[in-house]
């Protein structure tokens, strides 16, 4: 996942990847056919790359990334909202 939408390319065992360098963090990995993403910021795009890979015998090997965007909602004020008065005149003074 990006909030910027950079992307670098991993490299090494995917187990081991977490940070990727150029841009990203590996959030999931394996056979998964959704995920769910906590901990976000309200109103706030992110980025996610999905990579396909394969070790070779003797390395890992990484092909292009399937990308995609997705927005959170913005922030929700707890309800109800209170307002207060403090002056007797109107318009207020001062």
């Amino acid at each position: 996942a990006s909030t910027d939408g950079s992307f670098g390319t991993p490299t090494g065992d995917p187990a081991a990847v977490t940070i990727i360098p150029g841009g990203g963090q590996r959030l999931q990995q394996g056979n998964q056919t959704g995920f769910v993403h906590t901990g976000l910021q309200a109103d706030q795009t992110y980025y996610y790359a999905l990579y396909p890979f394969h070790f070779n015998g003797t390395s890992w090997e990484y092909g292009a990334p399937v990308t995609f965007a997705g927005n959170t909602a913005c922030a929700v004020n707890a309800l109800p909202i209170e307002e207060s008065f403090t002056g007797n005149s109107y318009p207020p003074v001062g």
